[in-house]
């Protein structure tokens, strides 16, 4: 009787490991889909926000900065919007000085991966940090909020509200603008 159940049992598991498994269960994400046959295809995650940059890129915009002041990745300063930088994990963001407590930063940080044919996405949007306490801002908390991803993005500006370079993206705008104007 055992002989006659161990086939029994290959035979229902070799069944289940060829598609009898939902897409969550197997790993698959939902930008992949599953073929005619019943099997899955393995096709690349869909970028949800950064689809206008390439793999191991970081794009930086600067909008209204104060004279003297500056933002680097790593040894490269960023001296206009639409800096392309490659992606490095030894190189965090700085900033050269911290200005007077009256003057406001705004900061918007924008990271995706793919792993395991999923893309994940992390937005950060940091309104209203003090002149004052920039560099601590970036020494403490931001400076290294780039590790280990894939692609991102960057937009740093001076003001009352956040300010990014529209239109790269329109998920990205639309999130962007319902987090930007619910923090004002």
């Amino acid at each position: 009787m055992k002989l006659k159940f161990l086939p029994l049992c290959l035979a229902t598991l070799a069944l289940a490991s060829c598609g009898g498994q939902s897409a969550s269960a197997s790993g698959l994400s939902v930008s992949q889909s599953a073929s005619a046959s019943g099997f899955s295809s393995s096709q690349p995650a869909t970028w949800q926000y950064l689809d206008f940059l390439l793999d191991g890129k970081v794009r930086f915009d600067i909008f209204d900065f104060e004279e003297g002041f500056q933002l680097s990745y790593g040894n490269a300063a960023i001296a206009q919007s639409g800096t392309l930088l490659n992606l490095d994990n030894n190189s965090r963001i700085s900033a050269n000085k911290s200005l007077t407590a009256d003057k406001v930063f705004n900061l918007i940080v924008v990271v995706e991966k793919q792993s395991g044919g999923a893309a994940s996405s992390r937005c950060d949007v940091t309104p209203g940090i003090e002149g004052d306490k920039i560099v601590q801002y970036f020494t403490e908390v931001a400076g290294d909020d780039l590790l280990n991803y894939d692609r991102a993005y960057v937009a740093a500006s001076f003001g009352p509200t956040a300010k990014w370079t529209k239109g790269l993206n329109a998920r990205l705008d639309a999130y962007l603008e319902n987090r930007t104007s619910s923090a004002n």
